[in-house]
């Protein structure tokens, strides 16, 4: 099983640049962000979970027309280069305003944290990367 977990998106803040804010917001082209290429090489393609953790969506800068435009680029973003077949999330501050938000990575993923880098289950090793930085994505 392989697993990619990414936090503190912020999907609406300017600040986070795995989506060019500027083009999408007013240009409405979809672009990635300067620091997209580096979270798609270090998160690969086909894994089976990219799993969202902390602050997901910011709606303090922006409202939610903009912040939901930006998220909703990611995730076409994330589709269009296969980085994963699932989508869960544990969000923080931000968590009920998604769906599906009650234990949805920790059911997907039981006994896998954040901070766990390799674990061994019997032969196989599972793979997962993480990458994670409060409003510098």
């Amino acid at each position: 099983m392989r697993i990619v977990m990414i936090s503190d998106t912020h999907f609406g803040d300017p600040m986070c640049t795995l989506v060019d804010h500027e083009a999408l917001m007013e240009h409405q082209t979809l672009k990635r962000g300067k620091k997209y290429n580096a979270f798609f090489e270090k998160a690969g393609q086909n894994n089976d979970y990219l799993i969202l953790l902390g602050d997901i969506i910011d709606f303090s800068i922006v409202g939610y027309a903009n912040a939901y435009k930006v998220a909703k680029a990611f995730f076409h973003l994330i589709k269009q280069d296969k980085i994963a077949k699932h989508v869960a999330h544990r969000g923080a501050s931000d968590q009920h305003y998604l769906p599906g938000r009650q234990g949805t990575a920790s059911k997907a993923v039981p006994l896998v944290g954040a901070g766990i880098y390799r674990r061994s289950q019997g032969q196989e090793k599972q793979r997962v990367s993480t990458a994670r930085g409060h409003r510098c994505c």
